[in-house]
């Protein structure tokens, strides 16, 4: 059973996680929890070790993320450190864990934009190289999860792959929110569900796009945890 949620901005939204969370940990017990990206705010990680031991006065399961746009590159070491042996980071990789009788293979990446916000593209140097490259990265990955044996596959990302899931967000912001063209690769199927979050406004919580579910698991959004995967 895998239990998803994001954009927790430790310790913006500490306390509302924490007692949430605890609910659905205590009545269900999920094998997986999974955090798409800014469980951090604005790159400070110094709240951390607080929260993630409250968390674990409860849940004693994987943890398992992958980086958002608040874990800022430049202080996401501090990030890293701070998360050792509590937290599995998932940057552009593909790992399978054991959850006892099933196998379960996850997929983490940032994600991508359809358009680098403006401070990207003021800041960052070849922004639409890197773009590129990772749009590049990220389709080689799925294929490999495609091809990969598991009892669930999962694709997490803090960006969105899809304009469904950004309802309730200002239009004109959609394409600084997620890559829509992923679509594609939803309607390829191949994996079970692609859980996202970074869209705190939206109001759809889940859709199929083809044979694939695609969860928006933002916390403001959510104000709980979300059911992904519930095995028998």
């Amino acid at each position: 059973m895998v239990l998803a949620s994001s954009d927790i901005h430790v310790p913006r939204f500490s306390e509302q996680f924490i007692e949430a969370t605890q609910k659905e940990v205590e009545e269900a017990k999920p094998q997986i929890l999974l955090l798409a990206g800014d469980v951090v705010n604005k790159g400070d990680p110094s709240a951390l070790g607080d929260f993630l031991d409250r968390l674990s006065s409860f849940y004693s399961g994987p943890l398992v993320a992958c980086q958002g746009n608040e874990e800022y590159e430049e202080t996401f070491d501090d990030v890293m450190r701070a998360t050792t042996g509590k937290i599995r980071w998932l940057i552009d990789e593909l790992e399978i864990f054991d959850l006892g009788r099933e196998k379960l293979a996850v997929f983490g990446t940032k994600g991508v934009l359809d358009r680098p916000t403006y401070w990207q593209r003021t800041h960052i140097k070849d922004i639409w190289k890197i773009r590129g490259e990772q749009i590049k990265t990220i389709r080689e990955y799925l294929e490999k999860l495609r091809n990969t044996k598991a009892d669930a596959k999962i694709v997490l990302s803090h960006y969105s792959p899809t304009k469904s899931t950004m309802v309730g967000e200002r239009e004109k912001m959609w394409p600084e929110m997620g890559y829509p063209r992923f679509e594609e690769e939803l309607a390829k199927g191949g994996f079970d569900a692609w859980v996202h979050g970074h869209i705190h406004k939206g109001t759809v919580e889940s859709v199929k796009v083809g044979e694939v579910q695609v969860y928006n698991v933002a916390f403001p959004a959510r104000k709980k945890p979300v059911w992904v995967v519930r095995s028998d």
